[in-house]
């Protein structure tokens, strides 16, 4: 890969690979320990100067993206982990059912504000070290570069970029691949390598064809009969000017 100028710290960079058990320690750390037990969470705000504000109304139409990674789940070789991704809208039905298609991943929820605050309790848990990853971090990958331009470098497939969800999916799986690329062709250990493996596999995991969920998949099958009723109206309109024309 090109040498590439990413304004992220070393600090930063750091944190992330002890975190993920791919610093310069030789063995894993044990799963209890305070290495194994952070849940790395990023998050994407769609209209954010809007929906931080505190008078901000009910009808605000906005999104807050979850990407959520437990580390847990990377020590453990019987499940594979995954990044699991939540994306709540805030606004009126419409502007809900036109967003929610575009989230690739989890489930998109239509709640208030106050709901989100409560589904966001709900998520992380309180006795984990949680790890956020927000507004700073991604403004400084995107200070020098798109992020569409990072994930195509460092070849992590996407679309429906600026639907929160996504954005939240697609900045952890380019964190992932920013810790490992400083150890990219150095001499690691097997558990190393072994976690590399892992990490590459889950920020070059293939996007979903459909997102199997019920809401994305309710408003996918709304769209596409409301689509069918138009098309029988515009039918049933021709065939009834084509009878009085022959008339």
């Amino acid at each position: 890969m090109d040498p590439v100028n990413i304004n992220v710290s070393q600090d930063q960079v750091e944190t992330l690979q002890m975190l993920l058990g791919i610093d310069g320690s030789s063995e894993a750390p044990p799963p209890d320990s305070d290495r194994q037990d952070a849940i790395i969470v990023a998050i994407d705000v769609e209209n954010a100067p809007r929906i931080t504000k505190d008078d901000s109304p009910e009808t605000v139409n906005a999104q807050i993206g979850f990407a959520i990674l437990d580390t847990k789940d990377l020590s453990n070789s019987t499940a594979p982990a995954d990044i699991k991704t939540y994306n709540f809208v805030m606004g009126n039905l419409e502007y809900y059912r036109r967003v929610s298609p575009d989230l690739l991943f989890g489930e998109s929820f239509n709640l208030t504000k106050k709901e989100i605050t409560q589904k966001i309790i709900d998520l992380i848990p309180k006795s984990r070290n949680i790890v956020l990853v927000g507004h700073d971090i991604k403004a400084d990958l995107r200070a020098g570069h798109a992020l569409h331009r990072l994930l195509t470098l460092f070849g992590i497939p996407f679309r429906n970029l600026h639907c929160a969800g996504n954005d939240a999916n697609f900045t952890l799986r380019l964190l992932l691949l920013l810790a490992i690329h400083p150890l990219e062709n150095k001499c690691l250990s097997a558990c190393q390598e072994e976690m590399l493996t892992k990490l590459r596999q889950i920020s070059h995991a293939p996007l979903p064809r459909l997102n199997p969920h019920s809401s994305n998949l309710t408003v996918d099958l709304r769209w596409q009969a409301r689509r069918e009723r138009r098309k029988r109206k515009v039918q049933a309109r021709l065939q009834t000017l084509r009878e009085r024309l022959e008339m």
